[in-house]
């Protein structure tokens, strides 16, 4: 910073001088002396720049020092609990992306800087969340290549992964393996899918910031999710305005059209889980509205229906608990934000393919996925869902058929029976 202050005010001299001499023409004057001057000022100008180079290559020297000798050297839990992945995913994934990454090295602008180091440089931010600057002094690069670095490498993980990491299920063993899973979580049968949303933290925008200030008292972006048996997301719908209900983003979402469309891919008796904020549909099953006047039946559909819906909230906290970006509020434009949520969520779900477990230390709780419901959204199929009053009385007679059972034979626990799904033609 001293070295490009020095040389602007060495310019601006230069330029003094050469409006003096302009001005002064027609004087009597030593052009030796102006000449010798003149060749002063560019001696200094000369030997800033090379000092200025200098200066930028003992700090590229020392950003590779950090990761070639540092970060290269810790242990395997060591570099998991700083970068969120294992070296082997580490290596697996700078291979995936390498040929994407290279053709935008070659673009005009571009650091020159090794694809691990890139890669690091933007694992590290979405592990940690920390500001360009700080990112800059740890890695000893300035912060418009560390801008340049995240923006390259979250565009090359999307462009490479989305349509292969996040995608529904499209054929009949993948429904049946997601909704025996499902069932064995509380006896819910034909489950493929559980639906919710999350608010992701920004910082206010410039335009219509309040439609982006949300209930909570905070400034978000929306993150709507349906999450498989497993915890992966097999869909999502991120940058809707905090301030949007979760029942409007759904209705405007790739994935409603999806769904209630007659060539929907779903099988025929199947259906995802969501929250009271949620249509009821024959395909979207929500809890009864608690209006003091459940039954039984409908008391205990609801408890199951929750304890079959966690898998989302437990993804949402597993997401945030891997890339903390999404605790607190992302400074960026809402077109990064969007792209640093997308690539979390590639990212998250390699590490569930790759089954590389969580580190102790990073449980979190995610509660800002529990949205309100709308007082005026009364739909029809709150009363004549049929499908949702015949699994609520399947599960309540599967209730009293195993307590008879376990009364009668001493049995401590069984196992629920194995479902098949009728595929649609």
């Amino acid at each position: 910073m001293n070295i490009q202050r020095h040389s602007l005010f060495v310019s601006i001299i230069y330029l003094i001088f050469l409006d003096q001499t302009d001005s002064s023409s027609e004087e009597t004057s030593d052009e030796n002396n102006d000449l010798l001057f003149y060749y002063e000022c560019i001696d200094v100008i000369e030997r800033n720049n090379s000092l200025r180079a200098v200066h930028r290559q003992a700090r590229r020297a020392r950003s590779f020092c950090w990761f070639n000798n540092i970060c290269s050297s810790w242990e395997n839990m060591e570099f998991k609990r700083h970068f969120r992945i294992t070296k082997t995913t580490f290596e697996w994934l700078c291979t995936e992306i390498a040929p994407i990454l290279l053709q935008r090295n070659n673009s005009r602008g571009a650091p020159r800087l090794p694809i691990k180091q890139k890669v690091s440089v933007t694992l590290w931010f979405l592990a940690t969340g920390q500001s360009y600057r700080t990112l800059g002094q740890l890695f000893a690069l300035g912060e418009t290549t560390i801008c340049f670095i995240i923006r390259s490498v979250l565009y090359a993980i999307k462009c490479h992964f989305l349509s292969s990491k996040i995608r529904f299920p499209n054929n009949y063993t993948e429904f049946s393996n997601i909704a025996k899973k499902f069932k064995r979580k509380a006896g819910i049968p034909y489950a493929i899918g559980a639906i919710d949303g999350s608010h992701i933290p920004i910082k206010a925008p410039k335009e219509y910031p309040m439609d982006y200030y949300n209930r909570k008292g905070f400034y978000s972006i929306v993150l709507q999710a349906v999450v498989d048996s497993y915890g992966r997301f097999i869909d999502i719908f991120v940058g809707y305005p905090g301030s949007t209900h979760d029942s409007r983003i759904f209705h405007n979402s790739p994935l409603y059209y999806m769904l209630s469309s007659s060539s929907s891919v779903i099988p025929s008796n199947s259906y995802i889980l969501g929250d009271a904020g949620y249509p009821c549909q024959n395909w979207l099953l929500t809890p009864y509205r608690d209006n003091g006047r459940l039954t039984q039946i409908q008391t205990y559909y609801n408890t199951k229906h929750s304890q079959t819906r966690i898998s989302v909230e437990q993804a949402f906290g597993k997401l945030k608990s891997r890339f903390r970006c999404l605790i607190n509020p992302i400074a960026t434009s809402l077109e990064t934000a969007i792209l640093i949520v997308t690539t979390s969520c590639i990212l998250h779900n390699i590490c569930e393919e790759r089954e590389e477990d969580m580190l102790d230390d990073d449980e979190y709780f995610d509660d800002q996925n529990n949205f309100h419901t709308l007082s005026n959204n009364n739909n029809a199929s709150e009363v004549t869902n049929t499908i949702r009053d015949n699994l609520a009385n399947y599960l309540w007679n599967k209730k009293i058929l195993r307590d008879n059972r376990r009364s009668r034979y001493n049995i401590i626990s069984d196992s629920e029976d194995e479902i098949d799904i009728e595929v649609s033609e």
